[in-house]
């Protein structure tokens, strides 16, 4: 499987979610990295520890990020080649080329993904702004939006095992955030 590691896809032995069920686009297992962050963010909560946890490119939810982006373009027949303008730009040619009325869940999570590409910069702190605030959005603003989009795509495409596996995702990662800094 690859990832996106520094804006470019690299083979990960961190993430063996390759194996797809039939019929499936995104790989059901994929979704237990969601999981693992969840516990991750638990942790961290436990220890006290009032920083918002670190998005490194080899982080629980970035393995996670990167690669159902990449099962889910591959579904339409595109190949990404990172996290950048390049690959923004790209996946902005695929929204515009699909049908608002039949693809529209499609549509909104191709732009969560055109979202993630302007971020990463700064989740990574290679932008300009402070990555603090971005990371903070990230996790309270981002990952939930995602995960929303995930199951309507899912549901719009009648993959009814994928929205299924992202609800029970998002709730653990939802139940997570509770004392998470600026959470609720």
């Amino acid at each position: 499987m690859n990832v996106v590691q520094h804006g470019h896809w690299t083979p990960s032995a961190l993430s063996p979610v390759s194996n797809h069920p039939p019929g499936l686009p995104i790989a059901l297992e994929l979704f237990d990295r969601v999981d693992e962050y969840s516990d991750e963010i638990r942790e961290l909560i436990a220890e006290g520890d009032e920083a918002d946890p670190e998005v490194a490119s080899d982080t629980s939810i970035i393995i996670f990020c990167e690669n159902f982006f990449a099962q889910f373009f591959r579904s339409f027949g595109v190949r990404l080649t990172g996290l950048d303008e390049r690959a923004r730009m790209q996946a902005a040619r695929q929204r515009l080329g699909l049908s608002k009325k039949t693809h529209q869940a499609a549509r909104s999570l191709i732009v969560q993904f055109e979202k993630l590409c302007d971020l990463w910069p700064d989740l990574q702190g290679r932008g300009y702004t402070i990555s603090l605030s971005h990371r903070t959005e990230f996790h309270l603003t981002y990952l939930p939006t995602l995960f929303r989009r995930i199951g309507a795509w899912a549901e719009e495409a009648d993959f009814p095992a994928i929205a299924e596996r992202v609800d029970e995702a998002a709730g653990y990662y939802e139940d997570a955030l509770e004392g998470f800094p600026n959470g609720e």
